[in-house]
């Protein structure tokens, strides 16, 4: 229920103050004004909104007096509600038996006592060096709240490890953050007023909006794509726009077909609508311009050199893996990998990077020539990420834990990580503007739990684990309660938590919202468990990907996926084919266990399996209010046989195919860990993989089975799509129901919104309470 606030709003012009009223609150305050909760007070003898002004208590005593007794027109509301609230850190008590302290204002050259404390976290690690030689027990560090400013990659080795019986702790000393910033901090109240010849920059209409503040020095090098900057309250700020955020808060685009001339390895050829668009800027050079050009998996980004109105060429500059070439389907080009595929391309482009485009709230512009940042309606604080690692765990620096620290505004890979029995618990990862706050290889027994990060335009955490998959001993990672919230760009293929080689990791009680591309992604892992896990409003920005992501693991079975939840996944429709998935098993993976999901309200494919066999989906709930599917069976292994069961090019596929069909992972008689593969999965033996006799058992391969049984869908249809080419696929199973919303036996009301479960409803197997944060 909610107030409607259009309803008695009223015009404030009267007020001589009315000007002083911030933009986002003036409708709030004509509705407060119209309906009688505001006044105004006696100023001088005129009565003022005085907007900027602190409301003594009797003020807001009067307000609420008089909001309860006045009657308002309330609205109903079934929205679906964001699950995860503001994070809040687990509750921190006073740390005062620590064996060194350290504050802002301390000293290395004193004790590192409470009383007198050390300075910086080197001094702290060499203090730690000395202790190690007669302690006991563990080694606390504590550090007092405060910013302690850059991290200069800070470096631990065997040195400064410890070990089963000694750890050591990195903590906070109790109340207040402990910040560690590689970024620079920039005050809106630093921003000064634009002159008049600035103003002719920018468009007239929001040219008295936009101030500047001197960025000289700031600068790593030329502007780049990763002079990334946030807003403490915004997230991420974009260089200025050609096209902003709609009133839904989605992102705008131009609709039109953009294909490369294949003849030229530099242009583009712009269909007439975008040329005559790209005709009206007053400028080319510095153009930049952003689309999903990339066959549909991420956007690419370019740089515009000219544009030739004759022919309607847009020339972009071709350094690096920015050149435009051939691509091996007819009349395509590619770049980086593949550009601009013809039959998937979404044809959605923006452009930005002119001062021109600087006319909305979260834009900058920044003039290269002066070293001066520009930016719209500049409020809070803004983070200006500048290069640097900011920690480095080597290999041996073992049993280290970090507690309630905070990892805040760096260019590059926060936490470097080639170390064993690893904790960050309680910590904060934020503004990052290069590919992983933390990345970890070859390591074992990583944990990161009740942990926040956000504002990473990347990836959250990779951990490349060393786990020894031939006798499938577990390695120890966990990820637990932790909170991803406001992450990724469109031009990465990124995800929150990317998990590899890994056996037995955990991954459990985490919250996903708001998120450009992934969740998670698991390559080449056995006995992964994701569970209790939420994922809300990923996939925004992207296609062929989705909340849960796997990828080229046919031999890499027991991974399970339960009770986790899936909602608003693409909520913003920006897609073409809705190709976001809640669950995307692509590219082989087999042997997938999937049951107890609840998927809500998807852009795409509540489960999509791409070319594997094996994969059991059972014993999930699908509510869906769009005509997208529960099951995609997409193309399969068949695709490279003909009718009659011969591979098409059997020497291509052993040499190309094949080796990203994974089978040169299985141990064989002569392998370390046969037998124990051999006893878990004795199926994979029986189907004979192996490159020199695939001509002789196609059934090894491509007899393709995958497994739906006994799932509830409400709202849509239920047959499993199987693609065409999959022709010697199949899904086996049943027990499987579909519902209309208003005919269901799960929810009280659904066509209201009403998704509380009913008394007698048969699904009360799944766990709903345990899903989510602790």
């Amino acid at each position: 229920k909610y107030v409607d606030t259009t309803v008695g709003a009223t015009d404030i012009t009267s007020f001589p103050d009315a000007a002083a009223v911030a933009d986002w609150a003036t409708d709030a305050v004509k509705w407060a004004v119209g309906v009688g909760l505001i006044t105004g007070k006696a100023n001088g003898g005129v009565t003022t909104l005085s907007p900027t002004d602190k409301a003594v208590r009797a003020e807001f005593a009067t307000i609420i007096k008089r909001f309860k007794e006045a009657k308002f027109e309330y609205h109903l509301a079934y929205e679906q509600p964001m699950i995860m609230s503001k994070y809040t850190a687990l509750p921190y008590p006073l740390v005062e038996d620590a064996d060194v302290y350290v504050a802002v204002d301390g000293n290395d050259t004193d004790p590192g006592t409470l009383e007198k404390p050390l300075a910086t976290f080197e001094a702290a690690k060499s203090k730690v060096r000395e202790l190690k030689k007669t302690a006991k027990d563990e080694i606390k560090v504590a550090f007092m709240a405060g910013n302690y400013g850059k991290l200069d990659n800070v470096t631990f080795t065997g040195e400064d490890a410890g070990n089963e019986k000694i750890p050591v702790l990195y903590c906070k000393y109790g109340d207040g953050d402990v910040i560690f910033s590689n970024g620079t901090v920039l005050s809106a109240n630093d921003f000064t007023a634009i002159s008049n010849n600035e103003k002719e920059m920018f468009p007239s209409s929001s040219a008295d909006k936009i101030k500047k503040i001197s960025i000289k020095g700031m600068l790593q090098g030329e502007l780049q794509i990763s002079n990334y900057i946030f807003n403490d309250t915004d997230g991420l700020i974009w260089l200025a726009r050609d096209l902003n955020k709609n009133a839904l808060g989605q992102d705008v685009y131009y609709n039109n077909a953009v294909y490369g001339d294949v003849n030229r390895r530099e242009a583009l050829t712009l269909t007439e609508p975008m040329a005559k668009k790209v005709q009206s800027f007053e400028r080319v050079d510095g153009l930049m311009f952003k689309g999903m050009l990339l066959c549909g998996w991420v956007y690419s980004r370019f740089e515009a050199k000219s544009f030739d109105p004759e022919t309607n060429l847009l020339y972009v500059y071709t350094e690096k893996d920015y050149d435009l070439m051939p691509d091996m389907w007819e009349g395509t080009i590619v770049a980086h990998g593949g550009f601009a595929v013809k039959g998937r391309m979404t044809t959605k482009i923006f452009f930005y990077n002119l001062p021109e485009f600087m006319d909305d709230q979260g834009e900058y512009w920044i003039d290269t020539d002066t070293d001066t940042l520009y930016v719209y309606n500049p409020h809070g604080s803004y983070t200006f990420c500048t290069d640097g690692t900011m920690m480095t765990l080597c290999e041996g620096a073992d049993h280290i834990s970090f507690v309630g620290l905070e990892f805040n505004g760096a260019n590059e890979t926060m936490v470097h990580c080639n170390a064993n029995y690893i904790t960050f618990d309680r910590c904060t990862f934020a503004n990052l503007g290069g590919h992983y706050c933390i990345r970890g290889e070859g390591i074992n027994h990583f944990s990161l739990i009740n942990s926040e990060m956000y504002n990473f335009v990347d990836g959250g955490v990779y951990v490349i684990s060393d786990a020894d998959m031939a006798n499938i001993v577990p390695a120890g990672n966990v990820f637990k309660n932790n909170a991803f919230h406001d992450f990724g760009l469109s031009e990465y293929w990124s995800q929150a938590i990317r998990i590899q080689s890994d056996v037995g990791c955990v991954i459990e009680h985490n919250e996903f919202v708001n998120g450009a591309h992934g969740g998670i992604r698991y390559d080449e892992c056995i006995d992964l468990t994701i569970q209790y896990n939420v994922f809300d409003r990923m996939m925004q920005t992207t296609e062929d990907y989705g909340a849960i992501y796997s990828i080229y693991s046919t031999v890499f079975r027991g991974n399970v996926i339960k009770y986790n939840i899936f909602m608003n996944i693409s909520p913003t429709g920006t897609q073409v084919g809705k190709a976001t998935h809640g669950i995307y098993v692509d590219n082989y993976s087999s042997g997938q266990e999937i049951y107890g999901n609840i998927f809500y309200n998807g852009g795409g494919d509540a489960v999509c399996l791409h070319m594997g066999r094996d994969n059991s989906v059972h014993d999930n709930i699908i509510i869906v209010t769009d005509e997208n599917r529960f099951l995609n069976i997409f193309l399969g292994m068949a695709e490279y046989v003909d009718d009659n069961g011969k591979l098409i090019d059997p020497e291509a596929y052993k040499t190309g195919e094949w080796v990203a069909f994974g089978m040169i992972y299985l141990p064989g008689p002569d392998d370390d860990g046969y037998e124990k593969w051999y006893e878990r999965w004795p199926q994979l033996y029986a189907y004979h993989y192996d490159v020199d006799r695939i001509n002789e058992d196609l059934n090894c391969a491509f007899n393709v089975v995958n497994y739906a049984d006994n799932n509830c869908c409400l709202g849509t249809f239920f047959e499993p799509y199987v693609h065409p080419k999959s022709k010697y696929s199949w899904v086996e199973g049943e027990g499987n129901l579909n519902f209309t919303l208003d005919e269901n036996p799960l929810f009280v009301n659904p066509t209201i919104g009403d998704y509380r479960l009913r008394d007698d409803a048969d699904f009360h197997r799944i766990p709903y309470e345990k899903i989510g944060r602790y």
